[in-house]
């Protein structure tokens, strides 16, 4: 049977260049390289930043095929692989000198009055004002009324998606192989009128949030998965949890969740 590898790669020169490298130094080793995605193959690579990983994420419909990242962008927290690495990683591979991690996804299901939508998210879901008016919802943790919420939005965060948009929101970092998730407000107002969330919260993967907008906010509302807008009318509920489902990824050094720590953020 063929070897196969699916490339997934964006468009700037440099990535290109990393690309043409790759397919020869695979064909070497008897690999056959797909720019379109094909189910069979043995690895998903992916050349680029962080924002091609998870776009390779969503466009592989969340492959069972292990993923490699090679990094082309500037932070390339999920790109472990130097542009200039290429020949080393290939034959660490194929010598199977590396480990595999799991990524986990958050699972949101938006319920409307006529359908039901389900996203699947590398890094978070949020929930916002569509424009710059103030947001109102009711959030239950495990069918517990936990907080009337008012502001710009919250976060749900997975521990990978911790160091993205949640960072600079205020959220803190979670390790990347923590069982959790986080859930982190933006810009919420307390006062005598609203009890809302004002410190993120760090809660177990099994934890349900369900999320009831107020009818009169509903067309006010969205929604954003990995950065991709969606838009709904007539919400009656959001439900959020961790996935079973996991995204996996090749890491050839086991301590590269802290050198990423120490070189890109302190």
């Amino acid at each position: 049977m063929t070897k196969k590898i699916n490339i997934f790669s964006n468009h700037y020169d440099i990535s290109e260049k990393v690309t043409e490298r790759l397919i020869q130094e695979f064909k070497l080793h008897g690999y056959e390289a797909n720019e379109n995605f094909s189910p069979d193959a043995d690895y998903n690579v992916v050349i680029g930043g962080d924002g091609t990983f998870i776009k390779a994420c969503h466009d592989s419909d969340f492959s069972d095929i292990p993923f490699i990242g090679i990094n082309t962008g500037h932070l390339g927290f999920y790109q472990e692989v130097p542009a200039n690495n290429v020949e080393l990683m290939v034959s660490r591979l194929i010598n199977k000198e590396y480990q595999v991690q799991d990524i986990k996804l958050i699972d949101c299901s938006v319920f409307t009055e006529e359908n039901s939508y389900n996203f699947l998210s590398v890094n978070e879901i949020v929930l916002k004002a569509k424009y710059t008016n103030i947001i109102h919802f009711n959030m239950y943790v495990n069918d517990i009324l936990l907080q009337s919420f008012a502001g710009d939005g919250v976060i749900f965060s997975t521990p990978s998606g911790s160091t993205a948009y949640n960072l600079s929101a205020g959220g803190a970092m979670l390790y990347q192989a923590l069982d959790g998730f986080q859930i982190t407000p933006m810009a919420p107002i307390r006062s005598s009128l609203f009890r809302s969330l004002d410190k993120s919260l760090v809660v177990p993967s099994n934890t349900q949030i369900k999320l009831i907008t107020r009818k009169r906010e509903e067309t006010f509302s969205s929604l954003g998965v990995d950065g991709m807008l969606q838009e709904f009318e007539d919400i009656n509920y959001i439900n959020i949890t961790m996935s079973d489902k996991t995204i996996k990824k090749l890491v050839f050094d086991e301590n590269w969740y802290w050198k990423n720590i120490k070189e890109k953020f302190i």
